[in-house]
């Protein structure tokens, strides 16, 4: 069987695949890599397959058969067919990811030299009340844009939304135009509360790296902000979409003090089968409505479906939209069809 993906130097060690690679594209920023079964374990030591499975990432490679394939150590595994232009999509995506890689890294090098000695630096005024913020973390070596919309009351509830693998960067804008026009975000103003978008940059070698090192400084800028503004510690939400659904079960992992309820929106969580059992026994205190599509090509459905089967074993009160439509897409029928705001407002924090 042959297979082929696509791979920048982002994430792959290219010059150790110079024999794979068959084409390249935009200037050269996105390789072609081409392989066998004939070669596959010199192409898996070549490619660093082990570390990327230490790391509990996924690798995944298009069979010349039309079906997607599962790298292991030990072979390919035959997951699903994939529509004929998925190849070109994932082509242009990891140049969109490489670009975003280097504005994001010269962003961040730049910050922590011009605001070493800050946390948390105003950045102006946004639109509906949605200001402009950066989040310095010098321990983590971490920078994060993020907005924030303060109250008019005090002492009221904090909505956090994490957005998906579009949002990724440090433009302080994308994140906030997906609150607002896909994630129902107008309708979470109508309420009194606090509003916090924390926009992911990246962070590590791994997306595993990232999406930890995300949640925990994410975490860290929720208990700053209770520090500084009068919110109710009791009343702080969670939700997210897509990377950002993902996300959720990192901040919930890393936080579950934190965290009066979540909702987790077509997310995935790296290494799930892996997990610390005694993990679902700290969040299976906390209020989740989850909600995934089964026939989800991009992010796939298998982590939800694990999520709540545990969470169920240990008396979680948990609710699972489980729909069978809609694709990758059924989030945004999810949030305007569903009762998920009026749930989410009706928590307060166990004492």
């Amino acid at each position: 069987m042959e297979y082929f993906f696509y791979a920048t130097k982002a994430w792959c060690k290219l010059d150790r695949l110079n024999k794979y690679i068959v084409n390249s594209y935009k200037n050269g920023m996105v390789a072609e890599i081409h392989f066998d079964d004939s070669v596959y374990n010199d192409f898996a030591n070549n490619l660093g397959l082990q570390e990327f499975i230490d790391h509990n990432e996924e690798i995944s490679a298009f069979g010349k058969d039309g079906f997607i394939y599962s790298l292991t150590l030990s072979g390919t595994v035959r997951k699903r067919e994939y529509q004929s232009n998925f190849p070109k999509l994932i082509c242009k995506s990891q140049y969109e990811n490489f670009k975003r890689f280097n504005k994001v890294f010269q962003f961040k090098e730049q910050a922590l030299k011009k605001y070493a000695s800050h946390k948390i630096i105003n950045k102006g005024l946004g639109i509906y009340g949605f200001n402009k913020y950066l989040y310095i973390n010098k321990d983590h070596d971490y920078v994060m844009p993020f907005r924030f919309k303060k109250a008019k009351k005090e002492n009221q509830p904090l909505v956090v939304y994490l957005g998906g693998g579009g949002t990724v960067g440090c433009d302080n804008n994308k994140l906030l135009h997906e609150f607002l026009y896909y994630a129902k975000g107008k309708s979470v103003n109508k309420f009194d509360c606090n509003v916090l978008l924390p926009q992911i940059t990246g962070g590590g070698s791994f997306e595993t790296e990232c999406r930890k090192i995300f949640a925990c400084n994410t975490a860290e800028l929720i208990r700053e902000l209770l520090k500084d503004y009068d919110i109710d510690s009791d009343r702080v939400y969670v939700y997210g979409t897509s990377l950002g659904g993902g996300c959720v079960w990192n901040i919930l992992l890393d936080s579950p003090d934190l965290f009066a309820c979540a909702l987790e929106a077509m997310g995935c969580y790296f290494g799930y089968e892996s997990l610390d059992e005694n993990k679902f026994k700290e969040i299976a205190e906390i209020p989740i409505w989850m909600t995934h599509a089964s026939d989800d090509v991009a992010v796939e459905i298998a982590s939800d479906d694990y999520f709540y089967a545990k969470l169920k074993e240990y008396g979680a009160d948990v609710k699972y939209s489980r729909w069978d439509k809609y694709g990758h897409k059924m989030s945004y029928k999810f949030y305007r069809q569903e009762p998920w705001l009026e749930w989410m407002f009706s928590h307060n924090k166990e004492k």
